[in-house]
C-alpha cells in the first residue's frame, strides 16, 4: 500500500513545505519558462526540487511575468476595480483584463487589503448622487402641489448593480437613486 502523504491525485507531494521563493529559484523559473514555455508546469516543477507545478505557475503568473509591474496603485485603477467588481463580482482575472500590468492576484489583494475596507470612501465616484432626505413633508395646499408630489413618487427607481447582485447586503436609502 502506498504512502498517502507522498502521492495524491495530482501527482504532487503533500510533504512540500511552504517557503518563499529565493532569488535563485526565481531566476531558474524565468529561464525554464523561456525554454519550456508556460504550458507544461509539471515538467518545470520537476526541475525545481521542493516546488509543485501550481507553486511554479502561481509564482510566475503573479510575480515574475514580465508584464506585471510593481508601481503604486492609482485612484483610476481603484475606480476601475470598484466598478468592475459591481459587474463581475470577485472574478479577479476578468477585472485584471481592464488594468495594464496587474494580475488577478494583484487585483484581489488590492480589493481585500484596501478597497473593501475603504469602499464607502469611493461612493463619491458614482456619477449619480442620491439627494439628501428633506424634512417632513408639508401639508399640500392645492391639487397642483398634490399632483407634483404624486408624480415624484411614481418616478422610476433603479438600483446600482452592486445591490442587485448582492441580495444579502443591507440596502440603505443612499444606495438607491431616481432616474429622470
Amino acid at each position: 500500500m502506498s504512502d498517502s502523504s507522498s502521492d495524491n491525485t495530482y501527482g504532487e507531494s503533500f510533504s512540500t513545505t511552504r517557503k518563499r521563493f529565493s532569488p535563485e529559484e526565481d531566476a531558474i523559473l524565468k529561464k525554464l519558462v523561456q525554454v519550456e514555455g508556460i504550458k507544461d508546469w509539471e515538467e518545470i516543477s520537476e526541475q525545481l526540487p521542493g516546488r509543485t507545478s501550481r507553486q511554479c505557475r502561481d509564482r510566475y503568473n503573479n510575480y515574475l511575468f514580465k508584464e506585471i509591474v510593481k508601481r503604486p496603485w492609482t485612484p483610476e485603477e481603484d475606480r476601475i476595480i470598484i466598478e468592475k467588481n459591481k459587474i463581475y463580482g470577485n472574478s479577479w482575472s476578468k477585472i485584471a483584463q481592464f488594468l495594464v500590468g496587474r494580475s488577478g492576484n494583484n487585483v484581489k489583494n488590492r480589493w481585500h487589503k484596501y478597497l473593501y475596507n475603504h469602499y464607502m470612501d469611493y461612493n463619491d465616484l458614482e456619477e449619480k448622487k442620491v439627494p439628501e432626505p428633506k424634512e417632513e413633508p408639508k401639508k399640500q395646499e392645492n391639487a397642483a402641489e398634490a399632483y407634483c408630489t404624486y408624480s415624484l413618487l411614481n418616478q422610476k427607481i433603479t438600483f446600482p448593480d452592486v445591490l442587485t447582485c448582492r441580495p444579502w447586503e443591507l440596502i440603505t436609502p443612499k444606495d438607491v437613486y431616481i432616474v429622470k
